[in-house]
This record gives structure tokens, C-alpha cells and sequence, in this order.
């Protein structure tokens, strides 16, 4: 049976986050491959996918978060940038933490600057054009809080599938906390880092998450023979 290949973007992105990844590897494996999109700037969820089939999850940030609170199945994780509670593995969280509930007091009052800050310190110019796309303002206020409050470091540690996770060692916006992380470790949980300060990595650098991807898929397809 071919795997689905599940790609689930972060806070203030659209399906369009992964989709350079998602071409570049149409052509190395045989398998469907499905770009979610959770609906911040429009009035819907936008995908379609069998909670049944054979499935390969690949979240960035937020992604992660949406993923573990929905328990879908999958066969394979790969997780970019992120942890089951946000907070709690970074580096100075109480820091962190006052920045975020500082975001989302911003965040009612002028979102637009809020998201333009966010996305210069991801390590992009722009993503979100006001001129041609609809803010879904409850949606993003609501990804925020959960950012915040929901902790899923049970459910996460609870999984049985191989989990491979990526943090930048200079992030911005998750700046990963490396004796907090390793909590994380498991028998099934491989833990990387990669020398980036972009939390927008797989957007910006999408041949190098590319080639991290084929590695882990090839070489996950091989053990399955």
C-alpha cells in the first residue's frame, strides 16, 4: 500500500509553507502526497486525507500541536521545530512565555504588525499578503493560546511509531532548551539539530529539508522490506 505523505504547517502559514517541499519530492517516491491547510487565512479546513491508510506525518511548529491533539495514526513522524508542550522545552521559558502572551495581547489590538514581526523573525521578508487573502483572526488568536496552555508531552511519549524531530540550534522562535530535549529521547525518538536560526527552514531552504526527508523515508521503507 502506498504511505500519504501528511505535510502540516505551523501558527500563520497556509498550505503554501510546504508545498516546494512537497514538489521536489513527487518525483522520489511512489505515494500520495497531501499538503493540509488549517484554514488561518480562510473559513475552512482545507484537506482530505484517510485516518485508515498507511500515513507519514511531516509538522512544522504549530503543527506538531495540532497533530497531537487530534491523534490521528501515522506510521512515521517528522517534526520540525517544535515540542509537545511549546514552552516548557525552550531556553529561557519564562521569557518565552511572556513574549507569546505579549504576541497575543498584539495580536487583538493590530494583527497584521504582530504577523509581519513573526515572520521576519522566521527568517522570511513576507508570506501573508492582506490584499488577497482572508485572516481567519479567531483561528490564529485561538493557535496562539493552545501554543501557550496545551501541554501533549503524555500523548507524545506515549507514541509508537518512529519519530525523527529537527530543532535550529539559534531559532527565534523556538529556541530549543538541548537538556530539556533530550527528555524527549526514547528508543523510537531521534533527535537532531540543525544549525539554523530560521524557523521557517522548510520554506526557505526547501532542497536541504528535502534531502533530510528522502534519507529518512528511503531508509524507514527499507526496514519495512
Amino acid at each position: 500500500m502506498k504511505h500519504n505523505l501528511v505535510f502540516v504547517h505551523g501558527w500563520g502559514y497556509d498550505r503554501n509553507f510546504w508545498k516546494p517541499v512537497g514538489k521536489l519530492l513527487k518525483s522520489n517516491f511512489d505515494c500520495n502526497i497531501e499538503i493540509l491547510d488549517l484554514g488561518f487565512f480562510s473559513n475552512s479546513n482545507e484537506f482530505y486525507f484517510s485516518n485508515n491508510s498507511k500515513n507519514i506525518f511531516i509538522t512544522h511548529s504549530y503543527g506538531l500541536i495540532w497533530f497531537l491533539e487530534r491523534n490521528f495514526k501515522t506510521d512515521l513522524l517528522i517534526n520540525f521545530f517544535s515540542t509537545p508542550d511549546f514552552l516548557s522545552f525552550q531556553s529561557e521559558a519564562d521569557k518565552k512565555k511572556k513574549i507569546l502572551l505579549l504576541m497575543i495581547y498584539n495580536f487583538h489590538k493590530s494583527p497584521n504588525q504582530v504577523l509581519t514581526k513573526f515572520y521576519k523573525n522566521c527568517g522570511v521578508k513576507s508570506f501573508y499578503n492582506p490584499e488577497n487573502k482572508l485572516m481567519n483572526y479567531e483561528k490564529l488568536i485561538n493557535a496562539l493560546k493552545k501554543l501557550k496552555n496545551q501541554n501533549f508531552t503524555k500523548e507524545f511519549l506515549k507514541l509508537d511509531c518512529e519519530i525523527f524531530s529537527f530543532f535550529g540550534t539559534d531559532d527565534k522562535i523556538f529556541n530549543p532548551e538541548i537538556k530539556k530535549i533530550k527528555n524527549l529521547s526514547r528508543k523510537n525518538h531521534h533527535i537532531n539539530f540543525l544549525k539554523t536560526n530560521k524557523h521557517a527552514e522548510p520554506f526557505i531552504e526547501p532542497k536541504k529539508i528535502c534531502k533530510i526527508l528522502i534519507r529518512i523515508i528511503k531508509e524507514f521503507h527499507a526496514k519495512k522490506k
